[in-house]
């Protein structure tokens, strides 16, 4: 793992670099300067994982193009912020790596009654913002025609996907009940495991000129950890510390997100545990009690076990993956590191 986030010093250089660069969004509309401001802020601010698993990826099969691999992960960490900024509007979360998420830092700013929407509205350009600014990065990649056209194309199908795999997220929160345990693994697969992992890794492949065959592979393995790294999201979501992990406790609860947690609860509650529950989930107004009364009825009926469970056979199945894998002996290693970290991972 550590090898991996060994690029991280060179994108925040790169991605400060850029923003200092950016003469076009200087000294104009003050907004212009603003956007270069929080959106440099906000990238250097993370872990900068999905970019440095591009760059990981590529060299780990043997590519020698680290320019077009750095460009390509400037190019989807600016996606990511951006999709970052609408996640926190639409679920309506206030913090975000520790402060306060975008809509309520310009929220503050506001000097119109209508301050909430004064905030959601500035953010949602701020995160247009650097969509557009993620594809200028990726059109400046100079590499040859046909894995140009094979790098853009996979790149709009994972971000396409993404945005359904949101829609889907959208309407199981607004669901009372059941749900089934197929959309909620399809809402990890395509909201998360198609851009956070699947995406930067066919990325760096794709860079260093590997065949179909081994873009079909890490298909397969960017699913099985995105579902991994998801589970344990999900977990956080309820048990997590907000002081490591940046993110206010009992946030999913709050928006009735339908997680694997939330499937396997509702499963085993009683009918008067799943009455008041019902109460519970999707509250913006529910108070800490009752999201602790949320974990204590989960840890009675063995959710985070069962979860458990499931994350080491997908672990079983994606380490197969990896050791079939064209990979350099050290990225092998590294993969299997980074894999163990997402089974594992508390922030």
């Amino acid at each position: 793992m550590e090898n991996i986030l060994s690029y991280q010093k060179t994108l925040a250089a790169d991605l400060a670099q850029y923003f200092s660069d950016r003469a076009d969004m200087k000294n104009t509309n003050p907004w212009h300067v603003d956007i270069t401001a929080q959106l440099e802020q906000y990238l250097t601010g993370g872990k900068l994982l999905r970019g440095s698993l591009v760059c990981f990826a590529h060299e780990a099969f043997g590519g020698e193009l680290l320019q077009a691999a750095r460009r390509t992960a400037m190019a989807l960490e600016l996606t990511h912020s951006a999709l970052l900024i609408h996640d926190d509007v639409i679920d309506r979360d206030a913090l975000r790596r520790g402060r306060a998420a975008m809509h309520l830092r310009y929220q503050a700013l506001a000097t119109t009654a209508d301050a909430a929407h004064f905030g959601e509205s500035m953010a949602i350009c701020v995160a247009d913002a650097a969509i557009f600014l993620a594809f200028e990065r990726l059109a400046s990649v100079d590499i040859p025609a046909v894995p140009r056209q094979r790098l853009i194309t996979f790149f709009t199908k994972a971000l396409v996907t993404v945005c359904a795999g949101q829609m889907l997220d959208i309407e199981l929160g607004y669901m009372r009940g059941g749900v089934k345990k197929r959309d909620i693994l399809m809402v990890m697969e395509q909201k998360t495991a198609a851009y956070s992992i699947t995406l930067p890794l066919v990325a760096g492949a794709i860079l260093a000129d590997q065949p179909d065959t081994v873009i079909r592979a890490l298909s397969d393995l960017g699913r099985l950890v995105g579902i991994i790294f998801q589970i344990r999201d999900d977990e956080l979501g309820v048990f997590g510390d907000p002081e490591k992990t940046g993110k206010p406790a009992g946030s999913d609860i709050k928006e009735g997100k339908k997680t694997l947690l939330y499937y396997y609860l509702m499963q085993r509650c009683s009918g008067s545990e799943k009455r008041r529950l019902l109460t519970i989930f999707g509250n913006q107004q529910v108070s800490s009690d009752n999201i602790d009364y949320v974990r204590q009825v989960m840890i009675r009926a063995q959710v985070p076990s069962t979860v458990n469970r499931e994350v080491k056979a997908l672990s079983r199945q994606a380490a197969k993956l990896i050791a079939d894998l064209p990979l350099t002996p050290s990225g092998q290693a590294d993969l299997l590191g980074f894999l163990s970290f997402c089974a594992k991972r508390d922030v």
